[in-house]
């Protein structure tokens, strides 16, 4: 098993990435002299999603990938249809 440390590590980047990006996809919606000044809701609600996306991603990969069991196949080949 990881240590607590590790936990708290993959916890941590996984929120941290998820606030960047939520919060970067708002202000640049909302803020004036950027690319995507007045693009609105729907790239605010993607921004959001792909921002949950990758913070779930992080979390797996530092924390709950490794703590699985050596059966689970954690390097991506689980994914497939």
């Amino acid at each position: 098993m990881h240590s607590e440390m590790v936990q708290l590590l993959g916890e941590f980047l996984g929120t941290f990435i998820l606030i960047l990006l939520g919060n970067g996809v708002v202000s640049g919606v909302v803020l004036n002299k950027t690319k995507a000044t007045g693009a609105g809701w729907v790239a605010i609600t993607l921004g959001w999603g792909f921002a949950v996306m990758m913070g779930g991603l992080c979390f797996r990969i530092y924390v709950a990938c490794p703590l699985e069991s050596s059966s689970n196949n954690c390097n991506g080949n689980d994914w497939q249809l």
